[in-house]
């Protein structure tokens, strides 16, 4: 598994079964970079369904990548699967990055709180000790830990894959697709998910 950011993918939209579905497609150097990483073919295999939950919204569907790792050796072939994420997903759970820091807004570091508006940091609060959405928060916050191990563990990929010389794309969709999965300031700006909670998520740094 890999977390990656999400401006790695092309984002496509379609409907499928009365549903909108958003499918994060890998862009082609991304591939190019996880061959050089692992001295391997790397190719496609599929797509995973998830659907996405965020306290105080309703679910979105996705489709997730799975790529191949086509080793071989000596006439041999091994092959080994891993799904790509982005990082506003969170492993192991349909729940996002910004659920958990809803969950856990104590632990939000002071600049990235003193980045947000009242009104946002009201919101958070406000969801966090909401009675409707009660199994939610205490879903989240009963993974928390198991969570923070994950992400330290398949962070240090992370780091590995962002140190590569990528060039930057931006999350070109809407409004509310943004609301969604970030932590906004203004129109089309919004806070890396990275900053939410990196002093308990450190994403493999010490």
């Amino acid at each position: 598994m890999y977390i990656l950011p999400h401006h790695y993918f092309k984002i496509k939209e379609y409907y499928y079964s009365c549903y909108k579905i958003h499918k994060f497609v890998p862009l082609p150097h991304v591939l190019a970079v996880l061959a050089d990483v692992h001295k391997c073919r790397v190719t496609i295999h599929s797509y995973i369904f998830r659907t996405i939950k965020q306290i105080g919204r309703p679910d979105l569907k996705i489709f997730l990548p799975r790529i191949s790792l086509i080793y071989e050796e000596n006439s041999r072939k091994k092959v080994k699967t891993h799904v790509l994420l982005t990082e506003f997903c969170t492993p192991y759970s349909n729940y996002t990055a910004k659920s958990v820091c809803i969950v856990k807004p104590e632990l939000i570091p002071f600049k990235t709180r003193a980045m947000l508006s009242i009104k946002t940091w009201d919101s958070m609060i406000n969801l966090s000790h909401s009675y409707k959405y009660s199994s939610q928060i205490d879903y989240v916050s009963s993974r928390f830990k198991h969570l923070h191990s994950r992400f330290t563990m398949i962070g240090t990929e992370f780091q590995i894959l962002c140190g590569y010389n990528f060039k930057k794309f931006s999350l070109k969709t809407c409004d509310s697709f943004l609301r969604f999965f970030y932590l906004l300031l203004k129109k089309g700006w919004y806070i890396n998910v990275l900053e939410y909670l990196e002093h308990t998520i450190s994403f493999g740094v010490s």
